[in-house]
């Protein structure tokens, strides 16, 4: 029994350190993942099946103009027949030109118009763990109705994305048993 006491305090003070980073290595392991994730959606314009999400419509719309959410964008009051109108622009290529038109991506959907669904997502601790999820309720809802138009999943992680995750982990646990 006694040669087991340095055994066991080798695993008693491996424990510990383990709990004491605890928290560093899964915040690491979840930046690592919330920023493949980013890129993937918002960058990339890829589902959780690394397919593209889509294509914008090209049926013709309207748009508010201003349009609150682009400033910068060069959005004039011209209706379908060319004319001045008081509140809208149209837009015969539909919603694929008023992006074209806003300086935003077209040839492929990357649900980022305006920043704002891509900055909800945020990491929380949760249950001793961490998670990303959305932080504003018409971000959740975006994220939902674009999966469900596309029928498709887009906001879970992908396997290659929950691998680097474990690698990361795995790594940091490694490091830890070599410190011993």
């Amino acid at each position: 029994m006694n040669d087991l006491k340095p055994l066991i305090g080798k695993i008693q003070h491996l424990a510990k350190k383990l709990e004491a980073e605890r928290d560093r290595i899964l915040t690491e392991a979840s930046q690592g993942l919330l920023a493949d994730m980013q890129e993937r959606i918002f960058d990339d314009g890829k589902a959780s099946d690394y397919s593209q999400i889509g294509q914008y419509s090209a049926e013709p719309i309207y748009v508010p103009v201003p349009y609150p959410q682009l400033k910068n964008a060069r959005l004039k009051k011209i209706g379908k027949t060319g004319k001045k109108t008081k509140k809208t622009q149209y837009f015969g290529g539909g919603y694929k030109e008023f992006r074209a038109k806003a300086g935003r991506e077209a040839n492929k959907v990357n649900l980022d118009l305006t920043g704002s669904l891509r900055l909800s997502m945020k990491i929380a601790d949760y249950k001793g763990g961490k998670v990303i999820y959305l932080d504003q309720k018409d971000s959740v809802a975006k994220a939902r109705g674009n999966e469900d138009r596309f029928k498709k999943a887009i906001f879970e992680a992908t396997r290659q994305e929950a691998e680097k995750v474990n690698a990361v982990i795995e790594r940091n646990v490694q490091r830890i048993i070599n410190s011993l």
